[in-house]
């Protein structure tokens, strides 16, 4: 049985791809926007029409908590500025090699990409894992030792 939703908020940062967010809950007063929009002139340019949309936005449907990041010390106390500059690289790496994969397969008829990058990208994903796992280990032992004395 599909959602029907009673507001749409869209969750968006400049230089982001939009998310639609459903929640279900009572509607809003009828014609709510269209009193808002009704006094707004065509724009003339697009980053007119993009400030007007996003004013829009933020009066009708502005979230009560914004959205932050989980990679934060708050939520993850064993995270580092390198752990998480290692993160970024890796997702460097996986985007060099998601753009070798549709070259090659574009260019020489060949799926999988280049296997060079494949192996870079695997290797580095794998010692990455691994340095999570032993920096969460190592800030689960030390609050165990906290405990005990």
């Amino acid at each position: 049985m599909p959602l029907n939703p009673s507001f749409i908020f869209i969750d968006y940062e400049i230089g982001m791809p939009m998310k639609l967010v459903f929640i279900t809950k009572s509607l809003p007063p009828p014609g709510l926007c269209q009193k808002d929009l009704s006094t707004i002139t065509t724009p003339s340019d697009f980053s007119e029409f993009t400030a007007i949309f996003h004013n829009a936005l933020d009066s009708t449907c502005k979230l009560t908590k914004p959205k932050v990041s989980k990679r934060n010390i708050i939520e993850n106390p064993w995270i580092t500025d390198s752990i998480r500059a290692a993160i970024e690289k890796k997702h460097q790496l996986k985007n060099d090699w998601d753009a070798s994969v549709k070259k090659f397969l574009k260019e020489y008829n060949m799926p999988g990409g280049d296997p060079h990058l494949k192996k870079v990208f695997d290797d580095y994903r794998r010692v990455l894992k691994a340095v999570i796992n032993a920096a969460k280990n190592l800030h689960s032992r030390n609050k165990i030792t906290e405990k005990q004395t």
